[in-house]
């Protein structure tokens, strides 16, 4: 008998009991997203969790064949992982799943080879790293990656290969608006406006400040959506200041710049937030700080847990901190693995998710155009960990991720801020 599945799980009797568990263990439904999220889903869920319906069919046993010395469908990443910004727990998270894909049995019996570049924050490096991808005609695609630059540098040269990247943490504005780029995160633009928007008619603040980095291909993409976002809510328009990523934030905090912020939406990663709240919290600690989705972290409420009591993170994917079915093979994964629950892991789990997904789609020889083509007709996909469904369209119009929920750090713990989600 043929049954729909694609999750990396060998036995289906264990999958669907752990995928079921949550139920079991009757999960805590205290906050208002929870309860209305769970009440929502719950039908389609216990019925659909064990069968997976995607639309690839085929015996399960097959997919519990060891792999054997098949040639690797090889995928590639271009991401930026040197120093306290990098971006290298979504590229072992998208590491992750390849490889529980590779103990199930690989696809057609073929394992994924997962290569990872490094682009340095170098333009000139990622251009070479993605010349060196295009000349490989082996590489099917990309996935998984989180770069500061490279799809301003390599948008074009995705095109005219016809490969296609899916990251996990996209950042540069040219993500959100090529033909060959499928980001499966919101991005800085999308959260930005999410937070400013959460921060104006949710906590109330008259001027809002939003700190974003200088960084090409970034820096001057903030202005126009910081005008954009002022043409939908009115009010005081929001104040744009500039920071450097290698400057002392210290010294920001104290500038007269943001004395009159009723709130401050600081663009930037993880390490980068965590010094921005160390540094501003003591100075004005009654002033709300808004981070992006890269602080939605456990090391963030970690290291945040001393000064952090009361600040916001925005979620761009199914908050983890709730008990949710969407999640549950995510996190296991992750905790066997040992990396870290954060919204950058969810986004390479995803992608590679995605990829694999098409992968499995294909019923003839899988190579670097039957994959563009299966991505390019692709249905409209929808993880259960996102608020809304991934569209891809031809022409390059593509309908991407969104949404953002707000997550307060409480103790030490991130809770959800809001009861619904909000979209920009």
């Amino acid at each position: 008998m043929a049954l729909a599945f694609w999750l990396p799980a060998a036995n289906l009797a264990e999958f669907c009991q752990l995928m079921l568990s949550p139920f079991v263990e009757s999960p805590s439904l205290s906050d208002r997203y929870g309860a209305e999220r769970w009440r929502r889903r719950l039908p389609g869920r216990l019925c659909g969790a064990c069968l997976l319906a995607v639309g690839i069919s085929g015996p399960v046993e097959a997919l519990a064949q060891p792999v054997g010395r098949q040639v690797p469908i090889v995928v590639a990443s271009i991401s930026s992982l040197e120093g306290a910004d990098s971006t290298a727990e979504g590229v072992a998270a998208a590491r992750a799943y390849f490889d529980s894909i590779n103990q199930a049995g690989g696809i057609q019996g073929r394992p994924i080879e997962y290569r990872v570049i490094d682009d340095r924050m170098d333009p000139e490096v990622a251009r070479q790293a993605m010349a060196q991808l295009v000349r490989d005609t082996r590489v099917v695609a990309l996935a998984g990656g989180s770069s500061v630059l490279a799809c301003g540098v390599n948008a074009k040269a995705l095109a005219q290969a016809d490969l296609y990247d899916i990251p996990g943490g996209a950042v540069d504005a040219a993500c959100f608006r090529s033909s060959h780029i499928l980001p499966v995160n919101a991005g800085p633009y999308a959260s930005t406006h999410n937070a400013l928007t959460f921060a104006r008619t949710v906590l109330k603040g008259a001027q809002l400040c939003a700190l974003v980095p200088s960084v090409p291909g970034e820096q001057d993409e903030f202005v126009p959506a910081a005008e954009r976002w002022h043409r939908q809510l009115g009010g005081a328009k929001p104040k744009i200041v500039k920071y450097s990523l290698q400057s002392s934030l210290a010294r920001l905090a104290i500038s007269s710049e943001l004395s009159s912020c009723d709130a401050t939406v600081f663009v930037g990663p993880e390490a980068s937030g965590i010094a921005w709240v160390r540094a501003f919290r003591p100075i004005r600690p009654k002033t709300p700080v808004i981070l992006m989705t890269t602080a939605y972290a456990t090391r963030t409420a970690s290291e945040l847990a001393d000064i952090g009591d009361g600040i916001y993170a925005m979620a761009e994917f199914d908050p983890w901190t709730v008990s949710s079915l969407a999640s549950t093979d995510w996190r296991r994964l992750m905790l066997n693995k040992g990396l870290g629950l954060s919204s950058l892991s969810q986004g390479g789990y995803l992608s590679a998710q995605l990829l694999v997904r098409q992968l499995f789609s294909i019923r003839g020889d899988i190579n670097r155009r039957s994959v563009s083509e299966s991505i390019r007709n692709m249905s409209a996909w929808s993880s259960g960990m996102t608020h809304q469904p991934l569209r891809v369209d031809a022409s390059g119009q593509h309908e991407l991720n969104r949404s953002g929920l707000p997550m307060q750090l409480q103790q030490g713990r991130w809770r959800v801020a809001h009861a619904t989600w909000i979209h920009h």
